[in-house]
């Protein structure tokens, strides 16, 4: 409304997103028994063309554009190959060892068009050209037939391409800035796990890390990104490690009841606070001195990986009576970081309204129950029973979510088994 004199625009003029994609996969494997080794080989095709559409208009008040509906399309491609083997070597009867390597190529391309002139600049194309070798190692170690130890470590590879924010937030506008510079983000894994398997109970530990290397993370565009027409970008943050412990426990104290209920507590954080905060941790120094104790805390809470909660958890009892079946499932979401980032006219004004958010830990409870009868079930339930929602929100960041934004939901329906 802002762009049209505070009336609402023509509707033609925000027509939905549209896609068309055209996507071709295959695999192929074989293997073999030779001794005590089972030999696995295998190769992967992934091939890829999509095109966007959608009518978008021009918002930014600083542009001689302002107001202009004009068309958008995306043109996307991929093409990926991947080639793998390992070979599971049971040296004893309760030792086994799995060495394996993958070859992992990616080609990829991305360009824009518009269908009228609504920016200083044509949108550059990108292009990322990716080869990966990433070796494993799997080790199982039966102490006994109750308590099974594992341990693996391997290596890991992200191709800067598909992004579901690329879809979800942005549709088919040329608003997501992936640069060619954009590197591939690159991890070494390792897990440590033991699993006790009781008469009636199952215990599970695992003890995680990921070391990551070039992260990629979606942010808001800098100024030099915002001049070409984009509102967002990927870019590699720095580097950043995840680390944790799930704990696991499921257990049947009597016939037709299953309950279960797994624990983790999570770690991550970035090798260096990030270069967005610092940035205008410098300007407010500048020019909004007042803000300067708030953003050297933010500056501090910018090394935590966003949207990565301190620990989840999830709580599920059922119940099997006959043909009955009720279920009560409940989630738990720790406290963690998000970025808010105000959609401002200038660096300063969105320094001054941009913050780090601490979120609170919460749970969301689902029920459901089922009767069966014959090849028809009758079943109903509902989801957030408690209605929890998010208790701060911003219009401007669509990316700014980490809680259901809506209460409970009811629902039944009946199934039918041909």
């Amino acid at each position: 409304m802002a762009t049209h004199d505070g009336k609402t625009p023509d509707v033609q003029m925000m027509r939905p997103y549209m896609a068309k994609e055209n996507t071709f996969t295959t695999s192929l494997t074989f293997g073999s028994r030779l001794g005590d080794h089972n030999l696995l080989v295998g190769a992967q095709a992934y091939l890829t063309k999509l095109r966007e559409t959608g009518l978008y208009c021009i918002a930014d008040e600083t542009s001689q554009y302002l107001g202009e509906a004009y068309t958008s399309l995306g043109k996307k491609h991929a093409t990926e190959f991947g080639f793998f083997a390992q070979d599971e070597w049971n040296i004893l009867d309760n030792l086994s060892v799995v060495p394996g390597v993958r070859l992992d190529t990616h080609r990829s391309g991305e360009e824009y068009e518009s269908s009228k002139k609504v920016f200083d600049s044509a949108f550059p194309d990108t292009h990322f050209n990716e080869t990966s070798v990433n070796p494993r190692l799997a080790i199982k170690y039966e102490v006994n037939p109750s308590l099974v130890l594992r341990a693996n470590l391997g290596t890991g590879f992200r191709a800067p391409y598909g992004f579901s924010e690329d879809l979800h937030l942005c549709s088919g506008s040329p608003r997501v800035w992936k640069s060619s510079n954009l590197k591939a983000e690159k991890s070494m894994s390792f897990n440590l796990s033991a699993d006790y398997y009781g008469k009636n109970y199952q215990l599970s530990a695992n003890l995680f890390r990921t070391n990551l290397k070039n992260k990629i993370e979606f942010s808001d565009a800098d100024e030099q990104v915002r001049r070409l027409g984009y509102t967002y970008q990927w870019e590699n943050v720095d580097d950043a490690y995840v680390q944790g412990i799930e704990l696991s426990v499921k257990y049947n104290p009597i016939r037709d009841i299953k309950l279960g209920v797994n624990w983790t507590f999570n770690q991550g954080q970035y090798k260096h606070e990030r270069a967005d905060w610092t940035d205008r941790l410098e300007l407010v120094k500048a020019k909004a001195p007042k803000l300067v104790q708030q953003y050297e805390q933010y500056a501090k809470d910018s090394k935590n990986v966003s949207r990565f909660p301190a620990m989840t958890g999830d709580f599920v009892a059922e119940y099997t009576p006959g043909t009955w079946t009720f279920s009560l499932i409940g989630s738990l979401q720790g406290k963690m970081y998000i970025d808010y980032t105000f959609d401002g006219e200038n660096d300063l004004a969105i320094a001054q309204n941009s913050k780090i958010k601490q979120t609170e830990t919460f749970t969301t409870w689902n029920l459901r129950m089922a009767k069966r009868l014959g090849n028809f079930t009758l079943y109903a339930g509902g989801k957030n029973i408690f209605s929890y929602i998010q208790d701060e929100k911003h219009l401007d960041d669509a990316a700014f979510m980490y809680a259901p934004v809506y209460g409970a939901t009811w629902y039944g329906g009946v199934s039918i088994k041909l």
